[in-house]
């Protein structure tokens, strides 16, 4: 006694498609923003995005702060909350971890770029003004 298989395949009518798919859209994900958008009367919301924003300043992952700054300023202006004192309050604190993230982003580029840099320009003082 054999239990019946799956049904062929080819046996199942097939649909035919709707508009031809690129390979580069049929290869396509889609994307997610880094962070939901937040509100600033959420409760805990307001910490929350503070906190990843904290974290993201140590990182310091400059393109994902500004993401969640557009993120935020996105979910409050559809919610009517962009000139509230809550959501000015969470975006000046954005704010200042960006400073913070783009600062620190400076100086590891800039010690990267030093330990890239041949050692005879290094030390070679500059030339001298006529």
């Amino acid at each position: 006694m054999t239990t019946p298989g799956p049904a062929h395949p080819s046996r199942e009518p097939q649909a035919a498609p709707a508009a031809p798919v690129s390979k580069r859209a049929s290869n396509a994900r889609p994307v997610a923003a880094p962070f939901p958008a937040a509100k600033a009367s959420d409760t805990g919301g307001a910490a929350d995005v503070l906190e990843r924003a904290r974290v993201l300043a140590k990182r310091p992952d400059v393109t994902a702060l500004v993401a969640l700054r557009e993120n935020l300023m996105r979910g409050a202006t559809e919610h009517g909350e962009q000139d509230s004192p809550a959501t000015r309050a969470q975006i000046d604190a954005l704010d200042r971890y960006l400073d913070e993230a783009r600062m620190l982003r400076l100086k590891i580029d800039a010690a990267e770029f030093q330990k890239l840099a041949p050692e005879s320009t290094a030390n070679k003082p500059p030339p001298a003004r006529r």
